[in-house]
């Protein structure tokens, strides 16, 4: 590994200025294993933790041994000693060994080792139709790693030792499946998770989060038994880290999905310092999810690798509200406000009615519920959000809708539940209404009735409780997000609904899509802000004033969602607009990945030639789609907008933001491929006209892979510039022409000779002679 390394380094070095270095440790032992199930399986024992012991304290490009490595190859190996290494206390030290290299005149033992490898694995979560979510890209994920805080290997006999560790992985894996992650690969007793790869969901970040303190919750249950059988606990600490990685399937024989990146780095790292049975999370996982939780800052942690403190922040428990905390004063939305206080009058009079509000992701849905509630301080609100990750689950968003209206935490003990029911419920409790509440909130308690007679009754309970909460005060029932909600409880919900009309009550609804609500409801359509009110939010949230240049930029990245306006604005760093927001990336990533193949190509082609975008361009990049139905899907999922039918049948992106991470997902060398494919494209349609695309050639071809044909197109797009008398373009021009004339000095010359020339019209004489010379040097 590491002569092939250094033989890459070279090439690496020359191409991308950068080399990379590795440590090894190599341990040979007794391990446990649970054998080829077609899936990964962890290794474990004693044997690997000195394996990672050894890693660890190896100096770059060097591999460390074990003692029993050590004995079993110094035949054919030169070894150095080197210092001893801790285990699991200061008193458990082993001997470690340095490889020098292979012994001259004997053979370091060639011969292939034909291994039975595994299936899949964990990681292949997608299926053969939807391959193509396996390609390698750029992605921003959320990585979690947990790892037992105490080692068993040294506790345990090794019999008892594979059941506990067993018992272990499963409740960390089930944890992890329940939230949608993948899991990346186990390392002795620790599990990496990933959450965004390779599907995106909007809410990755939250699911992670979910997932670790569900990690905890098992742990301490699977202890009980553990704890009176064996004498030990399972305890686990856990680092959640959000950021950009590469992902997709690694080159070789052996198919396996893996991420890489500092941001799984950074998540190990945190783990390692965070104390047991606790969560920490980086700031950039905080950001992205902090409406979802309670945090509890932390004193900055000093990681191994990192150059600066890294902030950080506990996990301490689900934010119980069902939507976020407020965030900047509702603008422009009188008119739905006034609707919205208008059924609430009608209801609160005893006509009860349905509204449901739709829009786009980020328009304001949420934020207009929560100022509309705020104005209610006398009525009954009853709060419920159905969950991207429940979408599978019968009746998930009923039995959040029945912890609302009860006052049920998850937390809750089944004592605590029984009693929250039994004090609203009252004589109805006797027709098994508790027992079947409770098996829907997910206790261990079983409903003897039939699946049909529960269904029946769960509506009969829901409809009775709107009426008896209705004629005490005036009820506002509000669920969220019902494009999320689960099969069984539309039904359900739909069924409840018909009771409305009759009773003081006004529910509240909202989706992305109209359709979502299945029961008849007043529609208020959420459009983006319009340029005005979109101001006024940019100087509501920003935290000083923004300058005109950076105020305009935000406002055509954002188009006037209101969601992308706050979190770009937010990201301001410097005077200056940063990169995608990690939250907005989250968001559109997802409803990228959520695209067949066809649409979610043609958005990445679309991305490379620009904001705008022209079919027949579109249709030469990618020639073997059918472009049209997959604009067709882009403009139904609003990701596009059909701009013009002539001259050209034209695109624009709905948002730059969505341009923007469509492009950045795509790897470098992928884009600067197919950048190269649309300069083709226009140069091949439009041969005749080729004068009037020469600016929009040399663009392309500039951030391609075909040097000859960049520096053709920038020296013509100089020489036009040129002659219009812009100088600042020209200068841009022939200087990216002569970084990609490495290979050709008649075409470095016209560029320093035409750099000489402008210098020249601008009076920069000294500058003018050095650029003749150096074209003169060219030749």
């Amino acid at each position: 590994m590491l002569d092939a390394l250094a033989a890459r380094n070279e090439d690496l070095d020359r191409k991308y200025g950068v080399r990379l270095k590795l440590r090894i440790g190599v341990n040979t032992g007794e391990v446990i294993w649970s054998g080829p199930t077609g899936k990964a399986e962890p290794t474990v024992g004693r044997t690997v933790s000195i394996a990672q012991r050894l890693e660890s304290t190896a100096a770059p490009n060097t591999v460390h041994a074990g003692d029993s490595t050590y004995r079993a190859a110094r035949r054919k190996f030169e070894f150095k000693a080197a210092p001893l290494i801790t285990i699991t206390g200061a008193d458990d030290l082993e001997r470690a060994y340095e490889l020098v290299g292979a012994k001259r005149g004997v053979g370091a033992g060639s011969e292939r080792l034909e291994v039975p490898v595994a299936g899949g694995g964990a990681s292949l979560q997608v299926g053969a139709e939807r391959a193509y979510l396996l390609e390698e890209q750029r992605k921003v994920v959320t990585v979690l790693f947990a790892d037992l805080a105490e080692p068993l290997a040294d506790r345990l006999q090794t019999e008892v030792l594979q059941r506990v560790l067993g018992s272990y992985f499963s409740a960390v894996s089930a944890e992890i499946a329940r939230f949608g992650g993948t899991i990346d690969k186990y390392v002795g007793d620790a599990v990496m998770a990933v959450f965004g790869a390779p599907v995106s969901h909007e809410d990755d970040a939250a699911r992670a989060i979910h997932a670790a303190l569900g990690i905890h919750a098992a742990l301490r249950k699977e202890s009980d038994a553990i704890e009176r059988r064996f004498g030990v606990r399972l305890v686990a600490h856990i680092g959640v880290n959000t950021g950009e990685v590469v992902a997709g399937l690694l080159p070789g024989e052996v198919a396996a999905y893996t991420v890489t990146g500092d941001t799984v780095n950074t998540a190990q790292r945190i783990e390692s310092v965070t104390p047991r049975e606790q969560t920490y999370v980086s700031a950039t996982t905080y950001a992205v999810a902090r409406h979802a939780f309670v945090y509890e800052t932390v004193p900055e942690l000093t990681l191994k690798g990192k150059s600066a403190p890294v902030a950080a922040f506990r996990v301490i428990a689900p934010e119980r509200r069902a939507s976020p905390r407020a965030g900047a004063t509702l603008i422009g939305r009188d008119a739905e406000l006034a609707r919205l206080y208008a059924a609430f009058r009608a209801a609160a009079a005893g006509t009860g009615t349905a509204v449901h509000v739709h829009g786009e992701a980020g328009v304001g849905k949420t934020r207009l519920v929560t100022d509309f509630l705020s104005g209610l301080p006398t009525a009954q609100r009853v709060r419920a959000r159905a969950n991207s990750y429940e979408e599978a689950t019968p009746y998930a968003l009923v039995a959040e809708l029945v912890r609302r209206m009860f006052g049920i935490s998850p937390a809750d003990t089944e004592d605590a539940a029984r009693a929250a029911l039994a004090g609203r419920l009252g004589r109805t409790t006797a027709d098994g209404a508790t027992a079947l509440l409770l098996e829907i909130l997910g206790y261990a308690v079983v409903s003897q009735l039939d699946p049909e007679g529960k269904r029946r009754l769960v509506i009969a309970l829901l409809r009775q409780v709107i009426r008896d909460r209705g004629r005490e005060r005036p009820l506002v029932v509000v669920i969220e997000d019902l494009h999320w909600t689960d099969p069984t409880s539309a039904e359900v919900l739909t069924e409840v609904a018909g009771v409305v009309p009759a009773e003081r009550c006004l529910l509240l609804s909202t989706a992305r899509d109209a359709a979502a609500a299945r029961w008849p409801a007043d529609a208020i359509a959420l459009e983006a802000l319009d340029s005005r009110a979109a101001e006024q939010l940019i100087d509501r949230v920003a935290a000083a004033p923004i300058d005109p240049a950076t105020r305009a930029l935000i406002l055509e990245r954002t188009a006037g969602n209101p969601f992308f306006i706050e979190e770009v604005v937010r990201s301001l760093k410097d005077g200056a607009v940063a990169s995608v927001p990690a939250t907005v990336q989250d968001l559109l990533e997802a409803r990228l990945d959520a695209l067949e193949s066809s649409p979610r190509r043609v958005a990445h082609a679309g991305a490379v030639i620009g904001r705008t975008f022209w079919e027949r361009v579109v249709a030469r990049v990618t020639p073997d789609l059918d472009v049209a139905p997959a604009l067709g899907t882009l403009t139904a999922e609003r990701l596009v907008n059909e701009t013009a039918r002539t001259p050209e049948h034209t695109y624009s992106f709905a948002h730059a933001l969505v341009q923007e991470v469509a492009y950045r997902t795509q790897l470098m060398t992928n884009r600067r491929r197919t950048h190269v494919t649309v300069g083709d494209a226009y140069a091949s349609l439009f041969e005749e006209r080729v004068d009037e695309f020469v600016d929009t050639l040399a663009f392309h071809y500039r951030r391609g892979d075909d040097d000859p044909k960049a520096r053709t197109w920038l020296l013509r797009a100089g020489h036009r510039a040129q002659q219009l008398y812009a100088n600042a373009e020209a200068v841009d021009y022939f200087s990216a022409a002569i970084e990609r004339s490495a290979e050709d000095p008649a075409a470095r010359a016209d560029a320093q000779e035409a750099l000489g020339d402008v210098a020249g019209v601008l009076g920069r004489y000294d500058e003018a002679l050095d650029r003749y010379a150096a074209a003169a040097t060219a030749v």
